[in-house]
């Protein structure tokens, strides 16, 4: 796997909350920049490994892309890991969660590359990297703006 982005946020709502939200991936659009829509392909539940899904997003330029999100691993309350199927980029998204009090989690989202290849990582990655580091510390505030806003 080749790091390209890290970041965390504590969120002032039980694990149970933040976790429920974020492993249905049809909220991702909400939180996560330049996803204008993720739709559901099948018809298992939110969370359950093998559920399948097609994200709208917007790539510089603005160019739009349908890339196809496969959920690889579930464990409840803990870790939520997708694949993407985006080349070169071939996004694997890993969601930790932890409880740091009964009212309190600390979400950490990181993204990586399943892409080895020698050309796309001096080519492609370095750009890659700044673009999802951005992304990813406008995400993660506003999953915490979104999860922590008055009901």
């Amino acid at each position: 796997m080749i790091f390209l982005a890290e970041k965390q946020a504590e969120i002032n709502r039980p694990i149970e909350d933040v976790y429920n939200y974020v492993i249905n991936m049809e909220n991702f659009g909400k939180w996560f920049p330049n996803v204008i829509e993720m739709t559901s392909n099948n018809t298992l539940a939110h969370g359950e490994i093998g559920k399948k899904y097609t994200e709208q997003t917007k790539l510089p330029f603005n160019i739009k892309k349908s890339i196809p999100i496969t959920v690889i691993e579930s464990t409840h309350n803990s870790k939520f890991v997708t694949d993407g199927d985006f080349p070169p980029l071939m996004e694997r998204m890993t969601v930790t969660f932890s409880a740091k009090t009964i009212d309190s989690t600390l979400v950490t989202w990181k993204m990586e590359s399943r892409n080895h290849s020698r050309l796309a990582n001096v080519f492609f990655m370095p750009i890659a990297k700044i673009i999802i580091k951005n992304r990813a510390e406008e995400g993660m505030l506003k999953l915490k703006q979104e999860l922590e806003k008055p009901s």
